[in-house]
């Protein structure tokens, strides 16, 4: 949103949300971990809020796309690293069985070398998405905490 119009969206004291709709777009929130360091004063992450951990649903590609707060320091360095990673996964596994998904879902060797790497974290499903972030984290506390 330019600058003149979140003044704008002040100025009429607007709900600071209706006027950043159009940010969002083409992206639905779908869930997400809301950061210890959020200021928002909300309840649960949202567009709006600093989230440790978020899935975002883009409208216009049908693909689901995950993203993760990078901006921690942590002093235990990698074993910090990966004891975050493992604690934003057994959120997640506790999320996706709330709601029923499988959380077996098995990604294919084309997935991971043709998919995976050119896209990023973007899947077709969630089951999908959830399966790429734990094979991530998997891999990268294997190789960091031998």
């Amino acid at each position: 949103m330019k600058i003149l119009q979140k003044l704008k969206c002040w100025l009429t004291q607007k709900n600071i949300r209706d006027c950043w709709k159009e940010d969002f777009y083409p992206y639905k929130f779908i869930w997400g971990i809301l950061s210890a360091d959020d200021l928002s004063n909300e309840n649960e992450a949202n567009f709006y809020t600093m989230n440790d951990f978020e899935i975002l649903y883009n409208t216009e590609t049908k693909k689901y796309c995950l993203s993760i707060e990078t901006i921690y320091y942590f002093s235990q360095g990698k074993e910090g690293e990966c004891l975050y990673l493992q604690n934003l996964m057994k959120k997640f596994t506790l999320w996706m069985k709330n709601h029923n998904y499988n959380i077996n879902y098995e990604v294919s060797l084309y997935e991971v070398f043709t998919c995976f790497i050119g896209e990023g974290i973007q899947s077709n499903t969630i089951e999908e998405l959830y399966a790429k972030f734990k094979m991530i984290v998997d891999s990268y506390c294997a190789i960091y905490n031998s």
